[in-house]
């Protein structure tokens, strides 16, 4: 999914499971076309877990470059408005994966009743 004008992300090999307190996650986060980290939710509250794949590969470099990109685009983002309160806060990249989730699947439910 085109985010900037430099920016690609998508996320691939998705599974949704059944957790202690509610959905959990587990997916490859691609940015610009590279596999670069995998992102876990075990579902038991707290923050997304994250791992680069930078160990023992010919393009750390980039993967190391590409979450830059990620990060650095996170940050220019707008603040979130709190959904109980006027509370605005910042952006984080757990907020954005959550985001970019729901457009997937949003965008997969869509094709798959138009082929129906």
């Amino acid at each position: 999914m085109k985010i900037a004008n430099n920016l690609t992300v998508e996320l691939k090999k998705i599974h949704l499971f059944k957790g202690h307190d509610g959905y959990g996650l587990s997916a490859e986060i691609w940015i610009n076309g590279i596999n670069c980290m995998a992102v876990f939710d075990d579902a038991r509250g707290g923050q997304f877990e994250y791992h680069p794949y930078t160990i023992n590969t010919p393009n750390a470099a980039q993967i190391k470059a590409n979450i830059k990109l990620l990060e650095k685009h996170i940050k220019s983002l707008p603040k979130v408005k709190s959904t109980i309160d006027d509370f605005l806060f910042n952006m984080d990249m757990d907020m954005f994966i959550n985001q970019l989730l729901e457009k997937q699947e949003k965008e997969k439910a869509i094709k798959n009743t138009k082929r129906k």
